[in-house]
């Protein structure tokens, strides 16, 4: 049973103090990193992506660039594509990706590249072109793919092949997946990338209410100019998708709040589902030290947030675990989080995945400072 050792404080515009579920003897300090998608380097990787058409699986490899990079944060995707000159499937996404044209010379069957900036096309036959295309990647054995993807248009399916082993099931679905990506996204400012993944968590199924609660639910974690900055760039999506003709679902509101507790008792009860441990006793730490943020975690946070039914505490969880994940020096709250989630029933697998997706958006070392902060409260 996981235990809270330190005092209970949370992060509210990143005004916290010191809360784990073991005793923290340290706090990790991040270094200054580089991303690793900066080159585009065009080699080939240990990324593997499986490619399903009909009942036929393929798999393929990605190169090691920013252009499948940005793919592969979008996946999984089914695409509806269209083929042209009976030598290729294509199909246009609904936001550009990074580019770096280059002359390929012969296309062989499996390729699986960019043309222009949002056309994906996926080649079943070898050719001589002249014509420039950026690398994506290519289908390790591409036996028998002229006769599966057939004569006309046809539903092709994209997913990063996940390993499996010792991992318990299930992993995050395409949804959960991209509140991971949005939030922590929205938490570093990354706003080119964030329309990328607003577009691909629609494409996924979120409704527009959805993704503008995790959004509303930024501002506690990350501060109010990033939550408004993540909004503002949500609503030009939402704007642009409704201009190429594609209608997106809103989803329900909050339900009414009706309840004849205070707010802070209200906000204390929430706090004690999500970490299965009655508050008792004084005030300590921070609360005690400055009481008013206690009130403001309780009634705000914990009663007016996370009593709007939009969102489920798991969704919620993940996105305040993908947002502290992202940032540098909130070591201790991430690790209080990552207890909360695993009290709520998402596994250790699935947070695992998360410091994938954190890793794939945000960086190695960040991703190696959350799963530090797992580690610990595995031990």
């Amino acid at each position: 049973m996981v235990k809270i050792i330190v005092s209970l404080i949370l992060p509210f515009a990143l005004l916290i103090g010191a809360v784990a579920w073991r005793k923290v003897s340290f706090i990790e300090k991040n270094e200054v990193f580089e991303e690793k998608m900066n080159k585009n380097t065009n080699t080939i990787t240990g990324n593997k992506m499986k490619i399903k058409i009909g009942t036929n699986i393929y798999n393929a490899t990605l190169y090691e660039n920013k252009t499948s990079g940005a793919l592969k944060a979008m996946l999984p995707l089914t695409l509806d594509m269209t083929d042209l000159n009976s030598n290729e499937k294509k199909f246009d996404l609904s936001v550009n990706l990074p580019t770096n044209t280059e002359e390929i010379g012969t296309i062989h069957e499996g390729d699986i590249l960019l043309w222009g900036t949002n056309t994906v096309v996926l080649f079943y036959k070898n050719f001589d072109t002249p014509y420039r295309y950026t690398k994506i990647g290519k289908i390790d054995d591409a036996n028998g793919l002229a006769a599966a993807l057939g004569a006309g248009d046809v539903k092709v399916s994209f997913e990063i092949e996940i390993n499996t082993q010792n991992m318990e099931n299930p992993p995050l679905n395409a949804q959960q997946q991209s509140i991971v990506s949005i939030a922590s996204l929205t938490a570093v400012g990354n706003l080119p990338s964030l329309k990328i993944q607003l577009n691909a968590g629609l494409d996924a199924g979120l409704t527009i209410n959805e993704i503008k609660e995790v959004l509303v639910q930024m501002y506690a974690y990350c501060g109010f100019p990033r939550c408004l900055n993540g909004i503002n760039t949500f609503m030009s999506v939402v704007e642009d998708r409704k201009a190429k003709g594609i209608s997106d679902v809103v989803g329900k509101d909050a339900s009414p709040i009706i309840d004849e507790k205070s707010k802070y008792e209200t906000g204390k009860q929430t706090l004690q589902k999500l970490t299965g441990i009655e508050e008792k006793g004084t005030k300590t730490g921070a609360s005690a030290f400055t009481p008013v943020i206690d009130t403001f975690l309780k009634e705000h946070l914990f009663a007016d947030i996370f009593s709007r039914d939009i969102l489920t505490y798991q969704q919620r969880e993940l996105a305040t675990i993908s947002v502290l994940s992202a940032l540098d020096g909130v070591a201790p709250q991430l690790q209080f989080h990552l207890g909360v989630g695993l009290n709520i029933g998402l596994t250790e697998s699935q947070l695992n995945q998360v410091f994938s997706i954190v890793q794939s958006q945000i960086g190695e070392k960040q991703a190696e400072v959350a799963k530090n902060e797992l580690f610990k409260i595995k031990k």
